[in-house]
């Protein structure tokens, strides 16, 4: 076991074996599992300036399910093995604000269908609770759903909405 330079990695026989994870601050920002020096199995990533979190699998340190990160930090899907082009298909899960993720399911590169969004209570007095929504052809239908807009000073406030047959009250809680 060693941890350097914001890194804590497994080794055996001076290979990669177990778990490396990257950390910002206290945070773990990729987790990857190795075995004999290659990835294989789970990892994810966040990506905070976007506001994403993102998982997949590796096999044979080739990507395998799930999405992954290009060279560019464009999101790359994968299903067996194979690189998806074109539209996000299935669930996605991000960030919206530093205690609001989502998980959100994707039609042809819509959100359609459930989506569920977890807070985790903190300084903006929510209660940890998940909220759960539907999205049609893309906009928000029924239930509570999250964003961040910006204010006048490029501050990003979280709005929580809640929406009845696509209508919705808007509600600045931070």
């Amino acid at each position: 076991q060693v941890f350097l330079n914001n890194q804590y990695s497994e080794y055996k026989n001076g290979l990669l074996n177990g778990l490396l994870k990257k950390y910002n601050s206290a945070m773990v920002i990729e987790q990857y599992t190795y075995v004999d020096g290659l990835k294989e199995g789970p990892y994810f990533a966040r990506h905070f300036a976007k506001n994403i979190l993102i998982k997949g699998n590796f096999l044979k340190d080739k990507p395998l399910e799930g999405d992954f990160f290009d060279s560019n930090e464009s999101i790359i899907n994968y299903i067996n093995g194979e690189r998806k082009q074109g539209k996000r298909n299935g669930k996605f899960e991000y960030f919206i604000a530093y205690e609001v993720s989502a998980a959100v399911n994707f039609v042809n590169g819509l959100k359609s269908g459930n989506a569920r969004f977890y807070v985790v209570s903190g300084k903006r007095n929510l209660d940890s609770t998940f909220y759960n929504a539907i999205y049609k052809e893309d906009n928000p239908f029924e239930g509570t759903f999250f964003k961040t807009v910006k204010d006048e000073y490029d501050r990003n406030k979280l709005v929580k909405n809640e929406y009845k047959n696509g209508k919705s009250n808007n509600r600045i809680i931070s």
